[in-house]
């Protein structure tokens, strides 16, 4: 059966109604554009960030934490304490209570070590 006759296929995607592969391409990169502008302002805000005394990492630590719900956040800390106590390296400030796991809840601090 020629591409395009059962109504799939590379025919159905070249030319669809209005819409043309072209069309979406043309998108596509449009989007592509502003994206790679959004994240050079995102490293732009970083710098200035820096230059005022602020620790980036610590900034992108902030950011992560504050997109991640608070079930995440919680199951997240709850591993690490365990991983933590198995391994005795856990402060004595970092137990389960302290950190809002097991039914309490409290802020928690998150220092992660990624690159800028």
């Amino acid at each position: 059966m020629p591409v395009g006759q059962n109504g799939g296929g590379v025919g159905h995607a070249v030319s669809s109604g209005n819409h043309t592969l072209g069309s979406f391409i043309d998108r596509l990169n449009r989007l592509y554009d502003e994206l790679k502008n959004v994240k050079e302002d995102v490293k732009e805000v970083y710098k200035e960030a820096k230059a005022c005394g602020f620790d980036p990492k610590i900034m992108k630590s902030v950011m992560r934490y504050l997109a991640t719900s608070d079930h995440e956040r919680e199951m997240a800390m709850a591993g690490l304490v365990t991983y933590l106590n198995l391994l005795g390296k856990a402060p004595k400030s970092l137990d389960a209570a302290a950190i809002g796991v097991g039914g309490t809840s409290g802020d928690v601090e998150v220092e992660a070590s990624d690159s800028e």
